[in-house]
């Protein structure tokens, strides 16, 4: 578990729960790899055209990330 103070929100192994002065809510994001939606998803980014799976998503740093998604938005407007 890890605490935030400066943002008031502590991350557990099964989500984020935001602590407010009304009182604590939790965002159950559960983290699982579920072959199936792994899958699906895949399949639905070459459907659209986005050279990219799971594992490959997996492994890029948060600055490739937004490189990614940056190239991906410029293709879009240039089309």
């Amino acid at each position: 578990m890890t605490t935030n103070s400066a943002n008031n929100y502590t991350t557990t192994s099964g989500g984020i729960t935001t602590t407010t002065t009304s009182g604590s809510y939790n965002y159950g994001i559960p983290h699982t790899e579920d072959k199936n939606l792994i899958e699906y998803i895949d399949f639905i980014s070459t459907i659209l055209g986005i050279d990219i799976n799971y594992e490959k998503f997996k492994k890029m740093s948060d600055s490739e990330k937004k490189s990614f998604l940056r190239e991906i938005k410029i293709n879009n407007i240039l089309k």
